[in-house]
């Protein structure tokens, strides 16, 4: 067991020294914003009205900052893509795959909350907006894979090829940025597995949904039937005191310009060897080994150390190594900075797209003495406990979609000054099967886009019992994917050495295979009634 460390509420209130910085900056930030978005709502409300004026009524839209943020395309990417790729048991039937969709867009009980599935991200005088598409055919978005041989049989390392080729290719504005691609034969790599299977490879423009806002319209009003997630991002299965609100909020209006400034002169700063400068026009996709999500939580209940700091403590160990590994000449620096994807819970409805996460900065040591596990795991949950109840998400959140409805001109500053080397996405995935379009998924990943420097996109997958990491990287910072998996395996080896050193007694069970349905049942809520991931979320669900 870790030393305790409580989260005092002390740690919620600000000190002497805190309160005068804040104040300071404050007073200089403040009167400044305010007038530059009363500016900007100004000519927010005069662009709208020219839409109205010169165009057809409800042609353009103009963008919430929430999803316009995501416009500004760096040079080397294509505008925030996400991408991800699901493998699906059976055979496919690609009418059927467009009629789930055509239905849903169509439907008098959704069409409304799914519309801009039918529009174009695109920029009108100035300002990014939604463009209606007069002429949506859903056969030009749900297709099978262009200049794809059908009669081919896909794998798993194909696949990781085809993502990394298809991050750089552009999505055109001469109809909505998302689309849904065929590959009719998948193998397994299994011999024994005789049944078909069929791959999905799915990419969308950031600015219409984030992730979780994605999986809920699937699980909703895609699939046959509903799966069940590790947790329902609709709700909080907790209460947060009134005092703690006021507090976190009153707390972000003091501290937060100050956080805000000092966290970006750290990463102007920031000269890792995981961050670019320029990105190239491709890049390299990898996925983990798995490992039985029983694993991290028998590690939290031995350790004491939340779920996150047990995540972060691998990922920060296996960058350790991997920067020993790949670039031995260079000095490793004592702190890493990396951007942590937090969803602001709870998202406010399960028919809705859009964008409910900000960025929150995350840094700890890289080296630690003798690169002890358990010593960098106190650490880890030291950073993590004391972050509880901090103001940084609220503000970071709020001022994300501030900036985000600026003028595009001005975006290409905002990115340029908000980067960090590595991007760490945790979602919530399915704890049952995911049955859909007459089959059921077996497998898939999922890949953040590199955005400003970050030459490191990370994210979670946990599915049925089993987490992996996918990752996404510039061949800067990992030239080649035989560079990249022994990142990704090392991450693995470190959460299986915790096990080791925290629970002796039991094997880490590296395959879902060996988890009872017992154990599945554990993972949905731990002895309080909580899903492990709510840990992960706690600083979100304050500022609800």
């Amino acid at each position: 067991m870790l030393p305790k460390v409580e989260v005092s509420t002390k740690n919620a209130f600000l000190s002497g020294k805190e309160l005068i910085l804040g104040l300071a900056v404050g007073l200089i930030w403040w009167p400044i914003y305010v007038i530059l978005t009363m500016l900007n709502l100004t000519l927010r409300f005069l662009v709208q009205e020219a839409y109205k004026y010169f165009h057809e009524p409800g042609k353009y839209t103009i963008c919430s900052g929430a999803d316009a943020v995501f416009g500004y395309r760096i040079k080397g990417n294509c505008n925030s893509l996400i991408l991800g790729y699901q493998i699906i048991k059976g055979t496919p039937n690609l009418s059927q795959i467009r009629q789930r969709y055509q239905n849903m867009l169509q439907s008098p009980e959704t069409r409304e909350d799914f519309s801009r599935l039918k529009c174009i991200f695109n920029d009108k005088y100035g300002y990014y907006c939604w463009e209606r598409d007069d002429h949506f055919d859903i056969r030009r978005h749900i297709r099978v894979l262009d200049n794809w041989d059908v009669t081919k049989e896909a794998d798993e390392e194909k696949l990781m090829d085809l993502t990394g080729d298809l991050v750089r290719k552009d999505m055109s504005t001469d109809k909505p940025q998302w689309e849904i691609l065929l590959i009719p034969k998948y193998w397994t790599g299994q011999a024994s597995e005789k049944k078909p299977h069929y791959a999905l490879i799915t990419r969308f423009n950031h600015a219409y949904s984030d992730a979780i806002s994605f999986f809920l319209m699937v699980n909703n009003f895609i699939a046959d039937s509903k799966a069940e997630m590790v947790m329902d991002p609709t709700k909080i299965p907790f209460k947060i005191p009134l005092w703690a609100k006021i507090v976190v909020n009153l707390k972000a209006i003091i501290m937060g310009p100050y956080s805000f400034v000092a966290i970006m002169s750290a990463y102007i700063l920031d000269k890792s060897v995981f961050s670019v400068k320029y990105y190239s026009d491709t890049k390299i996709c990898g996925k983990s080994p798995p490992i039985a999500f029983d694993t991290v939580k028998d590690i939290k209940k031995a350790s004491g150390a939340s779920v996150t700091a047990i995540l972060y403590t691998a990922v920060y160990s296996a960058l350790y190594k991997a920067h020993r590994r790949s670039h031995p000449k260079v000095e490793v620096p004592e702190h890493l900075h990396l951007g942590s994807v937090m969803a602001m819970f709870p998202y406010w409805e399960k028919r809705k797209l859009g964008n409910q996460f900000t960025l929150y900065p995350y840094t700890a040591n890289l080296p630690v003495k003798d690169n002890c596990l358990r010593e960098r795991l106190r650490i880890s949950d030291e950073i993590t406990r004391k972050a509880m109840g901090s103001s940084g998400p609220v503000f970071n959140f709020e001022l994300t979609r501030s900036l985000g409805s600026i003028p595009k001109i001005f975006h290409c500053c905002l990115w340029q000054l908000s980067g960090c080397p590595v991007m760490l996405s945790n979602v919530p995935g399915f704890s049952t099967k995911l049955k859909i379009y007459g089959g059921e998924m077996v497998d898939g990943a999922g890949f953040l886009p590199l955005m400003s420097t970050m030459g490191v996109g990370l994210s979670t997958q946990t599915y049925c019992g089993e987490l992996r990491f996918n990752c996404i990287v510039d061949p800067q910072v990992f030239s080649r994917r035989a560079e990249l998996q022994p990142f990704l395996n090392d991450i693995i080896g470190e959460l299986e050495q915790l096990g080791k050193i925290f629970v002796p007694s039991k094997s880490t069970a590296p395959l879902a295979e060996s988890i009872s349905e017992e154990s599945r049942d554990i993972l949905k809520t731990d002895e309080n009634g909580n899903s492990d991931n709510l840990e992960i979320f706690l600083q979100q669900a304050i500022s609800s």
